[in-house]
């Protein structure tokens, strides 16, 4: 073995009897199913046996040619793929399968327990265990998105293939043409950021200024999920309906999609956050399946999904024209029923969502504009950590005298610290957090800044 060329050839030489081996588990599954596990079947047993120890056979000389080979100075692109991701031999046999069968074969995608059952050749119950570690969300392979879940087009809803990412398979093609890339590394071109942002939490509980009582609610919803709900069986007598669904409807720039990303950080996980144009499509069809590979991507990531401007994803099926624009609204509230995580949807405007919406609702939230107690903590909360505040500077002074939500405060505090930026300085005073106040309230779209469109509005 010289070269990449060489490594590819040969293992999926090896794919290829993989595939064979296929045939074989297909006629066991079959006499399991018709339980007649008798002569044949043990005969196709012995079969399987002394096939799978042809395979360990020629899998040992395929990574001892590769080990003798690195030692004499060759390098091989896909294990320094390998490397850089931190798959081991488990991860690497399941990409180069997939990599095969996607490139020689119809099949591109395939359930968890047929990939362990073709690609793993060990007796021991042990090697079959770490194969199914390799490929659970939590391994390398989902988490730096070599491997994501692709929902079956029939089947019951918990059906979904293992599949290569699109973005990584192309990658790995080009490479195979002869093109000199980059390795390519967690997060780059997922295709998954076609329809939501997967993304590290932003705020934390401490972060979001709001009443002590909507904290409250929300952290003993999101407790309770987090903590104890699965010992008591509920699963049992409650089939649907077990995640924890929030709907925060409200003014822009209460704190909504804040609040969300704080539920993620308080339980330690990733947010998905979801917008309408990112997950509809022209094609027939297309935009539901967009809708349930987010579901089934954000259970395997273990993510907090966030959908923004919730009432166009939802809008009440009772005001539509379109069958398309039901049947999508039917599907997410089908999935929003079905999904067993954490759910945040966010609008300004609740009375345009579908009733059938509420009952799938954990707990809904109404966000108003914080009031003179809660205004002060705002403006604090958004003063950067290096940024020194001067002795004159009246947090309750601005609260009172300014009467804005969330997100205008913010862009009053951004003028003042660009105000601070352009002199250089790192102290704000008060007379930065008035200008920067007065520059967002002439700006704010206030009845009385507004003019007329159009031509009617020139003078």
């Amino acid at each position: 073995m010289k070269n990449d060329q060489d490594y590819f050839s040969e293992y999926f030489t090896l794919c290829e009897f993989f595939l064979q081996k296929r045939a074989i588990l297909e006629k066991l599954w079959e006499r399991v199913r018709k339980s007649t596990c008798e002569g044949e079947y043990w005969k196709d047993l012995g079969e399987l046996k002394r096939f799978d120890a042809f395979l360990r056979e020629e899998e040992v000389i395929f990574w001892r040619d590769v080990e003798n080979a690195r030692k004499n100075g060759a390098k091989f692109f896909f294990d320094d793929f390998s490397h850089e991701n931190e798959l081991g031999l488990f991860e690497k046999k399941a990409v180069l399968f997939l990599l095969y069968t996607n490139l020689f074969h119809p099949v591109c995608g395939w359930q968890v327990n047929e990939l362990v059952a073709m690609v793993d050749t060990e007796p021991s119950w042990d090697s079959k265990l770490r194969f199914h570690k390799a490929l659970c969300a939590e391994s390398p392979l989902f988490k730096r998105n070599i491997l994501i879940l692709k929902p079956r087009t029939s089947g019951s809803h918990h059906d979904a293939d293992i599949v290569l990412n699109p973005a990584m398979r192309s990658a790995l093609v080009e490479f195979m043409s002869g093109k000199n890339i980059e390795i390519p590394t967690a997060g780059k071109d997922d295709p998954l950021q076609e329809t939501g942002n997967l993304r590290e939490p932003e705020y934390g509980m401490d972060d979001v200024v709001l009443p002590q009582k909507i904290k409250d609610d929300v952290l003993f919803h999101i407790d309770s999920w987090k903590g104890g709900m699965g010992d008591l069986g509920i699963e049992e007598k409650i089939k649907k309906g077990r995640g924890a669904a929030f709907l925060f409807y409200g003014p822009p720039g209460t704190g909504k999609s804040m609040l969300a990303d704080a539920i993620a950080r308080h339980l330690g996980k990733k947010i998905l956050q979801v917008a309408m144009p990112q997950i509809t499509d022209k094609l027939f069809g297309e935009t539901e399946k967009n809708i349930a590979n987010l579901f089934t991507t954000a259970k395997a990531r273990n993510a907090v999904i966030c959908f923004d401007e919730a009432d166009s994803l939802l809008y009440s099926r009772q005001r539509m024209e379109h069958e398309r624009d039901i049947a999508f609204v039917n599907v997410m509230l089908q999935e929003i029923e079905r999904f067993e995580g954490v759910l945040c949807l966010t609008t300004n405007f609740d009375t345009a969502l579908d009733p059938a919406l509420e009952r799938r609702v954990s707990l809904k939230i109404k966000f108003t504009p914080p009031d003179q107690a809660l205004r002060p903590g705002i403006w604090r909360a958004h003063i950067p950590s290096k940024v020194t505040i001067a002795a004159d500077v009246d947090f309750n002074e601005l609260g009172q005298k300014f009467v804005m939500s969330g997100g205008y405060i913010k862009n009053a505090v951004m003028n003042a610290l660009r105000r601070l930026a352009q002199e250089k300085r790192t102290s704000i005073t008060m007379e930065d957090l008035l200008f920067g106040a007065r520059m967002e309230q002439d700006g704010m779209f206030l009845k009385e800044n507004k003019q007329p469109m159009g031509f009617a509005g020139r003078v």
